[in-house]
């Protein structure tokens, strides 16, 4: 029902033959290639046949540098796997842009209850700042969202456009924020926001910020 790859995975050409087979029972899969520098083969074929695995439940594409192209591909799986409730996206240089194509079905996704965009580059601009406030505002599910590495809090504006997000949803139990560059005027936006607004908040991670005050 898993299937866990690792390393320097490049080719994966013949899984998608796996993973539509009808005796194929896998639920979880998850690919972490370890180095983003090595070319992958097979990739777009993957994503249509999980686009067709309405029953997976955990979906983790690690270290693929994903382009929109990709992207656009897998809002489409998004939106046929309604029972999915853990994605892991780390490291994948979205961008703004390639959050944009994912964004529409996060929105209302009612499923997914893990979200993971680490080291994505979603502090370039404020443009995926407000993605991520109105994925926030609009989700009503996730609970548990990670975004560090993600150097945000280095951009004007962007601290406050999320901690609004993050303010007005009623679901957020976890919020990792490791090494985003927080310093103590960004804390200081999320708390008010988090301490006014968010009832259900259980644990928030900062460390490996630039918080001085005590």
């Amino acid at each position: 029902r898993r299937l866990c790859l690792r390393r320097q995975v490049a080719n994966l050409t013949g899984l998608e033959t796996l993973l539509l087979s009808n005796n194929s029972k896998i639920t979880e899969l998850e690919i972490d290639r370890k180095d983003e520098r090595l070319p992958i083969m097979g990739l777009k074929r993957i994503l249509q046949a999980l686009g067709r695995r309405h029953s997976l439940i955990k979906l983790g594409l690690r270290d693929f540098r994903l382009g929109c192209d990709e992207a656009r591909q897998l809002g489409m799986v998004l939106r046929n796997t309604p029972r999915l409730q853990s994605l892991n996206l780390a490291s994948n240089n979205l961008g703004s842009a390639g959050l944009a194509e994912l964004a529409p079905a996060l929105y209302h996704n009612t499923s997914i209850k893990e979200l993971n965009l680490l080291s994505n580059g979603l502090e370039e601009c404020m443009e995926s700042a407000r993605l991520l406030r109105d994925i926030l505002r609009h989700n009503k599910t996730i609970t548990t969202l990670g975004l560090s590495g993600n150097r945000f809090g280095e951009t004007n504006g962007a601290v406050e456009c999320i901690a609004d997000g993050m303010g007005r949803n009623s679901t957020l139990l976890k919020i990792n924020l490791w090494s985003c560059g927080l310093g103590d005027g960004g804390v200081s936006t999320l708390a008010q926001n988090l301490c006014s607004r968010n009832t259900t908040l259980q644990k928030l991670s900062l460390g490996m910020n630039r918080i001085t005050s005590m």
